[in-house]
């Protein structure tokens, strides 16, 4: 079942212009993939109380594909520099909690929709875009810690610690 789906997924990004393209076009033919395949799922979870060992080799060895992937990407300077390895397993992490939840428990959420909603947390993260970094908060305030510190001395007698007594 593991080669079925590296295949799948190397002819999807065979022709990607860029990593992110990769990225995006990979995680929807993983989507498709675990949709048409479900077993898929069920064999990979299934191996790790069989042959721990092979369950742990299916990962290392798709995760070692995928860092050597980003590192030739980020030396051709189309992803910013950073742990390729780290980088690697939260992708697959990613893609298999996605997939699980919406390739796999549900068949009719349109999978365009799912892998477009995923590749833009991988592209753009999580972070408010520049725009809205220059709009007000819509009449809200920005909490900080230093606003829950000063809240919590105003409530409690005994924390003078944080009033710096």
């Amino acid at each position: 079942m593991g080669r079925r789906l590296r295949r799948h997924l190397t002819l999807a990004i065979a022709d990607a212009p860029t990593r992110l393209e990769a990225e995006r076009r990979g995680l929807r033919a993983f989507l498709e993939f675990v949709r048409a395949n479900p077993d898929l799922y069920r064999v990979v979870a299934e191996s790790q109380f069989v042959d721990p060992a092979i369950f742990r080799r299916y990962y290392e060895e798709f995760a070692a594909s995928y860092r050597t992937r980003l590192l030739a990407a980020e030396a051709e300077g189309e992803i910013r520099p950073g742990d390729a390895e780290v980088r690697a397993w939260a992708l697959m992490g990613i893609s298999d909690m996605v997939g699980g939840r919406f390739a796999l428990w549900d068949g009719k959420t349109p999978l365009k929709r799912v892998a477009e909603a995923a590749f833009e947390l991988v592209a753009e993260g999580l972070g408010p875009d520049e725009a809205s970094l220059t709009q007000p908060l819509r009449g809200k305030r920005m909490h900080t810690v230093f606003d829950f510190a000063a809240k919590r001395a105003e409530l409690s007698p005994d924390a003078d610690c944080l009033r710096g007594a």
